[in-house]
Order: C-alpha cells, then structure tokens, then sequence
C-alpha cells in the first residue's frame, strides 16, 4: 500500500484545508492515536515554519504512507529579506541546529523517528523529511506520547 497526496499552502489560512486533506488520507488508511496526531502537528510546524521564518511564498507537502510508516516531505524557497534559522555545518538533529527562535523544529525533531534536512548551500530552498513508523503490534507509544509522560 502506498498512498501520497501533495499540497501547496500559500499563506496561514491555508493550514486548516491542509489539515483537513491530511486527515482524510490518514483516517483513509488507518493512520490515528499517536501516529495520527504525531503526522498532523509536525505538518502543521513544518508548513507554518516556512511561511513565517522563511517568508515563502508558499510551501509543498508530500504525505506518503506507507504499510509500515508515514513520510512527510516539506518543500519551500525562501523569499530575501528575513532572517532564517540556519543549520550549522555538522549538525545531525535539527534541535541542535536551532539557533534561537521558536520551538517548532524541536518539536518535531522530538516526535519523528527521523527528520532531515536538505539546504542547499548559498541557496534559499530548503526541503525537510519527516518520518514516523506506524504502529507496532506490541504497543508501543509514539515518541510524543513518550515524551510527555517522561515530563
């Protein structure tokens, strides 16, 4: 099984038709709980990073499930004229490659089983993967889940 929708946002208000395709496809497929919702907010932080920190001009969205995972990919080209959160030579997690600002990336980073992210030097385009595995047989909690009870 392999199922992929893509989406273009061009500003804030498009978040929520977004959300909305996304879940269609999730529910479609089987894809709820933890996993589910885990999709949906690194989505929606991914989305709403490129339009606010970025300043493009608009950002595409690739889900992909397939039997054993969801993947997200995130595309945008950012527009001159604002400042950006720049990933240091070496980084390997985009939490520690955050350099002040917001929240968002580290979220994310925190609730996937895997995050890259692609930046072209000396360009503005930026392209980032999201990956979760569906659940397992045994049960076990999405790392979010993990994360909060771990609190």
């Amino acid at each position: 099984m392999n199922r992929t929708i893509t989406v273009v946002v061009q500003d804030l208000a498009g978040l929520c038709p977004m959300r909305s395709r996304l879940s269609t496809l999730l529910v479609a497929h089987g894809v709820d709980g933890d996993v589910g919702a885990d999709v949906q907010v690194a989505t929606t932080e991914l989305v709403t990073n490129g339009l606010t920190h970025a300043n493009a001009p608009a950002v595409a969205v690739r889900a992909t499930i397939d039997a054993d995972r969801v993947r997200l990919h995130v595309h945008h080209a950012a527009r001159p004229g604002r400042r950006r959160t720049t990933v240091a030579p070496g980084r390997t997690s985009v939490t520690t490659a955050l350099d002040g600002g917001g929240r968002g990336l580290g979220i994310v980073d925190r609730i996937s089983d895997d995050v890259q992210v692609d930046r072209a030097r000396g360009h503005r385009t930026t392209a980032l993967t999201f990956e979760r595995r569906r659940p397992r047989a045994d049960g076990a909690q999405s790392p979010l889940v993990q994360a909060i009870a771990g609190s």
